[in-house]
């Protein structure tokens, strides 16, 4: 079972979705997990030890599976909480997917040699050091 749930996951085309690295919250990786498995690798529901092994088999990330159940048991609009096989599974709904498409993976580039630091000129910034503001 785990070995065709990683093989269905490393076959899945998700080119049109931020990279699951990419986010930064937990929850969102979690259902990112789920929004795959249901519309592209063929699993509509998932448990937490399913959703950890594919993070980190298939994604290098290690997020245990007590914290995706944690989260997930939390979230009442995001997912449904079912029982397959006589254990907890979980089934992303609609808010859910809405939340994952509207995740955006842009990179934000900056050029140190066109970087704008406001409030230097005047020596008022906070996030210049008080020794550094009393030599400009």
């Amino acid at each position: 079972m785990i070995d065709e749930l990683v093989g269905a996951f490393r076959s899945a085309d998700v080119t049109d979705l931020p990279a699951v690295g990419s986010i930064a919250d937990t929850r969102l990786q979690a259902l990112w997990v789920l929004h795959v498995g249901q519309s592209r690798a063929g699993f509509p529901m998932m448990a937490p030890n399913e959703i950890a092994v594919v993070l980190r088999d298939v994604y290098g990330i290690a997020l245990p599976r007590q914290r995706i159940e944690g989260i997930l048991s939390q979230d009442k609009l995001s997912v449904s909480r079912r029982t397959r096989d006589k254990k907890r599974a979980y089934q992303i709904m609609q808010a859910g997917i809405d939340q994952i498409e509207g995740v955006s993976s842009a990179v934000v580039l900056i050029e140190p040699e066109r970087a704008v630091v406001v409030g230097a000129g005047d020596g008022g910034c906070p996030c210049v050091p008080r020794w550094r503001r009393e030599a400009l």
